[in-house]
C-alpha cells in the first residue's frame, strides 16, 4: 500500500512516528519534507530535534539558496523555531552559499 502525504501532514506526523518508533512512517515524512518547494526553517528544526541528518542537510541547503537574511530572521522567531534555530545555525546557513 502506498501512502501520499503533504508536507503539513508530514510535520504533524513526524513527532508521532518518532515517539512510537514507526520507522516506515518516519522515513515517509522525511522523504516528503525533503521535496519541499518553499524553504522553511521549521524543517531545519525538525532535522535537529529528531536527529535526521539527511533532512537537516537538505533543509539547510534549500534555506541557504532561497532565503534572504530578513526571511531567515523572521522564520527564526516563529514559535516552532525559536528554541531550536540559534544564531550559530543561522550563520551556518548563511555561510553555506
Amino acid at each position: 500500500m502506498i501512502f501520499i502525504i503533504s508536507d503539513l501532514k508530514a510535520t504533524a506526523l513526524l513527532p508521532l512516528a518518532d515517539e512510537y518508533q514507526i520507522e516506515g512512517l518516519k522515513q515517509l515524512c522525511v522523504t516528503e519534507l525533503k521535496k519541499f518547494a518553499v524553504p522553511r526553517l521549521e524543517y531545519v528544526s525538525l532535522g535537529i530535534i529528531y536527529n535526521l541528518d539527511d533532512l537537516l542537510s537538505a533543509a539547510i541547503e534549500t534555506c541557504a539558496k532561497k532565503l534572504g537574511l530578513e526571511e531567515i530572521d523572521r522564520q527564526q522567531n516563529l514559535p516552532e523555531n525559536k528554541d531550536v534555530v540559534d544564531d550559530k545555525l543561522v550563520l551556518r546557513i548563511l555561510r553555506w552559499v
